[in-house]
């Protein structure tokens, strides 16, 4: 049977459609418009928070969940000398040591018993460490490691009346069976850092060239924190430029487009925003002492001699990071400048007192130390209502400058001092959130 010219002509059309089709083509051309979106910068992140948490460890949330119904080893039996249950990351940087030394003082002060095990950052000697206390009969566990590793743990816990305070690097969720999780703001203390940098550093319509030492690319902690630092970055160069942003959310969205891309390639240039991000280094065991810092630096410095800015993480890194630009013949504060976005120790603060550091993110674990013992008092001892406390208790955070450093050090302390702080309920929280005011 012979195929009809018609229907030759057909098929040809039909194929001619699916071709266009799939090109994008249409009859105007230019294929369809894109969709518009409307949304606030502000509901633009919040839709980036769900996506990606870790890059956003403190920017506030919308609306809290209430907690009370959350099984938490409430209610306890009221007494006055307690068992406390400690496992800790590390007794090795000024973090550790003064979290741990302040709340070994407190116990001492009230007639507590305090049995500290340090797990190394290693989840399953944390876990061990928990369910060892749990055996143990404490009255109450205070746990520095994974905390959604732990979440079992932390229920088993519960469920046999030992209430559990986390302190960890990353925000728990909202049905976490622990009475709170007291963390640093790592995003907030990035910007506020950032901020004053770019203020420091940023000229009208210029650049700069920028390396990150840090501990390890998809930890909470080094997420926020250089997910930070680049929104304030950009938030002030933008001011400084004479086209500020409306918002602060306007700077969070585009400074998280930034270093997403420039923590997933390892580079990203944008320096008609004012920075080019060349690369970053990592510790080799996420170790946020001097050692990581000197792991993750001198492979940096080795291919890129010509960094304006090194972003050191946290200062406990900053000495190693030191002998490596000193040993490059990179001055800091004179060839090079650093700005670290935790934690203010006694040695950072000292170096940026010297002119070698511009800001530090003030990051003092006495806060945590304190938070824990705080609510360990109004449980066992005061018999206050810790139920329905927020599940994220963050704590205060602002950059420490040349400018306000005398506030923050004491040759004696390891550590900058810390900022008080309230616990705050859930509905508290709620009834204080605004829709249209900036996140911090």
């Amino acid at each position: 049977m012979k195929t009809s010219k018609k229907l030759i002509a057909g098929i040809l059309a039909i194929s001619l459609l699916f071709a266009l089709i799939g090109c994008g083509g249409s009859s105007g051309g230019g294929g369809a418009a894109p969709v518009e979106d409307n949304r606030s910068a502000r509901d633009k992140v919040y839709d980036l928070i769900e996506k990606d948490l870790t890059a956003f460890n403190g920017i506030p949330a919308k609306v809290l969940q209430d907690r009370s119904g959350v099984i938490k080893g409430l209610p306890v039996e009221k007494k006055d000398k307690l068992t406390i249950g400690y496992t800790t990351g590390s007794l090795g940087s000024p973090f550790f040591v003064t979290m741990h030394k302040a709340i070994e003082e407190a116990c001492a002060a009230e007639g507590h018993t305090l049995i500290t095990q340090v797990n190394n950052f290693n989840t399953e000697q944390g876990l061990a460490d928990m369910q060892a206390f749990i055996v143990q009969g404490v009255d109450i566990i205070f746990a520095n490691t994974d905390v959604q590793a732990a979440s079992a743990v932390f229920r088993e816990a519960s469920e046999a009346g030992i209430p559990v305070i986390a302190t960890s690097n990353q925000p728990v969720n909202y049905d976490s069976n622990v009475i709170t999780d007291i963390l640093s703001g790592s995003y907030k203390s990035g910007f506020y850092v950032g901020e004053y940098t770019a203020k420091q550093m940023h000229k009208k319509g210029g650049s700069i060239k920028v390396g990150f030492s840090v501990i390890q690319i998809g930890s909470g902690d080094t997420e926020s924190r250089g997910n930070g630092f680049v929104g304030g970055y950009l938030y002030a160069a933008r001011e400084i430029d004479g086209n500020p942003y409306p918002s602060k959310w306007e700077a969070i969205y585009d400074g998280y487009t930034i270093w997403r891309e420039f923590a997933d390639k390892r580079s990203k240039s944008a320096p008609e925003l004012g920075l080019e991000l060349l690369s970053y280094g990592q510790t080799a065991n996420s170790n946020p002492d001097a050692p990581g810092g000197r792991e993750a630096t001198e492979d940096l410095i080795a291919v890129l001699p010509n960094l304006d800015l090194l972003v050191v993480e946290c200062d406990p890194m900053w000495p190693g990071a030191e002998q490596v630009l000193r040993e490059n013949n990179r001055t800091p504060g004179v060839d090079i400048q650093i700005a670290c976005p935790a934690d203010g120790t006694r040695v950072g603060m000292e170096a940026l007192m010297r002119g070698e550091i511009i800001a530090i993110g003030n990051n003092s674990s006495r806060m945590n130390a304190i938070g824990m013992m705080t609510i360990a008092k109004n449980i066992f001892i005061d018999g206050k209502d810790m139920n329905n406390i927020v599940a994220n208790t963050y704590t205060p955070t602002l950059a420490i400058t040349k400018e306000n450093v005398a506030e923050f050090y004491n040759p004696d302390d390891d550590l900058a001092m810390g900022m008080a702080y309230e616990l705050q309920t859930v509905d508290a929280y709620n009834a204080s959130v605004s829709p249209t005011a900036d996140p911090f």
